[in-house]
């Protein structure tokens, strides 16, 4: 399934959503406490960003928000949903930690630009488009390295 609109906004949830699962699993816990436990790490996450670039406090409790990211890593096939119970990382979700774990961030972005692409048509459409226009360049990233069709297809991740 297809997600039609890009949702998250930022790609620290999807990290603190497959972190949570990766170290609530096998400790008998509910699809609820897992859902709270991403809910109170994606708004800590938020308070202590808000904090370090001195802007106000944020607005909600974000009580909703680790549903959100859950069916999202669903979509992007790092996370499967039991019927009833917990939510379980995929192997996809579990080479996604130990990306993280192993401090590979590299391929780590590689992966879920691939993810996202794969995930969301919106998304892909507008960078394709660019693309088309030319190479995309990250400046803040690396500056001498373009992202082309190329480089997208050498992204280990068995989803595509």
């Amino acid at each position: 399934m297809k997600i039609s609109s890009y949702n998250i906004n930022d790609i620290a949830y999807h990290y603190i959503g497959v972190r949570v699962l990766d170290g609530m699993a096998g400790q008998n816990t509910t699809r609820a406490e897992q859902i709270a436990a991403i809910s109170r790490n994606a708004y800590k996450y938020v308070s202590d960003k808000a904090l370090r670039l001195m802007l106000p406090e944020p607005r909600g409790t974000y009580e909703a928000i680790g549903e959100k990211i859950c069916q999202e890593l669903v979509h992007m096939h790092f996370a499967r949903a039991t019927r009833g119970g917990p939510y379980e990382l995929t192997e996809n979700g579990e080479y996604i930690v130990r990306l993280l774990n192993e401090r590979r961030y590299a391929e780590l972005r590689k992966t879920m630009v691939s993810a996202h692409l794969s995930t969301y048509d919106n998304l892909r459409l507008v960078f394709f488009k660019h693309l088309e226009l030319g190479a995309l360049w990250r400046p803040i990233l690396e500056a001498g390295t373009p992202v082309t069709k190329e480089m997208l297809r050498n992204v280990p991740y068995s989803h595509f």
